[in-house]
């Protein structure tokens, strides 16, 4: 069974890396319509990146603005993950829920019991990075996190809002460790005439009735 973010903050960190945590149903390659800026690079990578067949960069690094397909490719990413290796234990959460987690385990004295309980994961993904920003303590615990997933071989999957620039010093410190050795890809906004097709297939896949006009309109907002 799958579950939403707003499932999942109620569970427990080890139930987290026991399931296929927080993959949205619908977020998977098949359903991502790319536009041609995207369709030869960052889709191509990330279905390579999710074939896992000695890709040569982790982790994998999305970035872009709001609304263009991010979180759905990580999504998509996890979908393969969990279709081609069925005993892995994804870890899906947002860097928000990393940070209250790690402060929680700070306070309760049990760091060590938190980092064990994350380590047992097999695939590590992680949305909105941009949140560490100015949490030195929180960041500097999940870089420590990234470095043990590379060392072990396991893939890691980030994503950012905005550009790779507007992240620092994150993206510096990360950069300087590890992305030598991972992929950094941004989705570029669609278009109007793809805007246009993504509402479509929208309407289409939900069996909807609109009007070419409406979705005209829904293309542009």
């Amino acid at each position: 069974m799958l579950f939403r973010y707003r499932t999942i903050r109620h569970l427990s960190l080890r139930a987290l890396v026991r399931m296929c945590s927080g993959l949205w149903r619908d977020y998977t390659f098949a359903n991502f319509i790319a536009s041609p800026a995207n369709a030869m690079s960052i889709v191509y990578a990330a279905k390579h990146f999710a074939a896992w067949r000695d890709p040569g960069y982790n982790p994998f690094f999305i970035f872009g603005a709001h609304g263009v397909g991010k979180t759905h490719l990580m999504h998509a990413i996890g979908h393969t993950f969990h279709r081609r290796f069925p005993c892995w234990r994804l870890l899906l959460l947002t860097s928000a829920d990393f940070a209250n987690r790690y402060c929680q385990a700070r306070l309760r004295h049990r760091v060590m019991q938190f980092r064990r309980n994350l380590r047992r994961a097999d695939v590590l993904m992680t949305d909105d990075i941009q949140y560490f920003i100015g949490k030195d303590r929180s960041m500097a615990e999940f870089i420590r996190l990234i470095k043990r997933f590379v060392r072990d071989k396991k893939p890691v999957v980030l994503v950012s809002h905005g550009r790779a620039d507007d992240i620092e010093p994150f993206f510096r410190l990360l950069c300087d460790r590890y992305m030598h050795r991972g992929a950094v890809n941004e989705v570029v906004p669609p278009g109007r005439v793809m805007r246009v097709r993504i509402a479509k297939h929208l309407v289409n896949r939900n069996k909807f009735v609109v009007s070419a006009a409406d979705i005209r309109r829904i293309a542009r907002s």
